[in-house]
């Protein structure tokens, strides 16, 4: 078993959410700019190499139990993923409401360290930490290779029809492979 930050343990198949390990590597959309199937729907089996993304997010956020001091539950609280996806929606209705989306990027860099101090505290695994991390970076990369002008355009596009739309994708099938306790 590998060590986590905070001194939790790491169970060695916990489903990784990093790009790294594949989630979300080819980001939210395909070359023609239309959004990726896989980021919304499950296509087969919950599996931490699955080739839906909403099923390995969902199975890594069920499983892991690494630092939840939540008992016998199994990975993050409904309520927790719920909080945290209405945080990211607020952003999106200050940016149509004609907030600058740069000048909101700092607002959604911040649902980094406001996970890590829940997982931190063990109310919720690592994995959900590897989802709102990963996440959030696809939403700030999504204009790294494009002149400012198109990044502008392409960074909240990519979190009004790709990070939220993921997002609220597993949070249903969340609920629906959670079975009430």
């Amino acid at each position: 078993m590998g060590m986590q930050q905070g001194g939790g343990h790491t169970p060695p198949n916990r489903g990784s959410l990093t790009v790294a390990d594949g989630y979300l590597r080819d980001g939210y959309f395909d070359e023609h700019g239309h959004v990726r199937r896989t980021i919304i729907e499950i296509t087969g089996p919950l599996t931490p190499t699955s080739d839906s993304m909403v099923a390995r997010a969902v199975y890594a956020l069920k499983n892991d139990r690494a630092s939840s001091q939540r008992g016998s539950e199994s990975g993050v609280a409904y309520g927790q993923l719920y909080r945290f996806f209405q945080q990211a929606r607020a952003i999106e209705r200050r940016y149509l409401g004609g907030e600058p989306f740069d000048a909101l990027l700092a607002d959604l860099a911040a649902l980094r360290p406001k996970v890590a101090v829940v997982v931190g505290r063990g109310v919720a695994p690592p994995a959900f930490k590897d989802f709102i991390d990963t996440n959030v970076t696809c939403v700030e990369q999504a204009g790294d290779v494009l002149t400012h002008v198109e990044a502008t355009r392409r960074r909240p596009e990519a979190l009004r029809k790709g990070f939220l739309p993921h997002y609220q994708s597993v949070l249903c099938y969340y609920k629906f492979y959670t079975p009430k306790s």
